[in-house]
């Protein structure tokens, strides 16, 4: 799991006060093939089209996580050049899979994502590991 928040540029630190710090986990899961899904702390915090899931080429991948950031959180990359012209492509979306259906994904993505790096890494992105701690089979909430 990730947890992702910061201060979008330009901004004064008094936003945050006002609780309208965009924060926004990203869950991780594994079976055939990785995936991720956005689980939204801040309402008003909205992904590119209607993408719920994104799946990574492979494992692991380094830009699996500026991907899922991107599609999740496109209005901390509003300053990215390419951004509009990829939401506009990919506003009927549900889901990016860079894995099986790669000709979904728009040919300027692999630009918004050179121009995205930048941004990412001003953000605050942490990563938790989860452990298993009981040998209990069910969940309860």
């Amino acid at each position: 799991m990730y947890v992702i928040g910061g201060l979008p540029k330009g901004l004064p630190v008094e936003w945050c006060r006002q609780e309208k710090m965009e924060v926004l986990q990203i869950l991780e899961g594994n079976s055939d093939r990785q995936w991720y899904q956005s689980r939204v702390i801040s309402a008003h915090v909205k992904p590119i089209g209607r993408i719920k899931v994104i799946i990574p080429e492979g494992p692991d991948l380094p830009d699996a996580v500026l991907d899922a950031c991107l599609a999740f959180y496109p209005s901390f990359f509003t300053e990215c050049p390419t951004l509009p012209i990829v939401q506009k492509k990919l506003q009927n979306a549900t889901r990016l899979d860079f894995d099986l259906d790669l000709e979904a994904i728009p040919p300027e993505w692999s630009m918004l994502r050179e121009e995205a790096r930048p941004v990412f890494d001003r953000l605050d992105v942490y990563e938790i590991k989860v452990k298993k701690v009981s040998n209990r089979n069910e969940w309860f909430f």
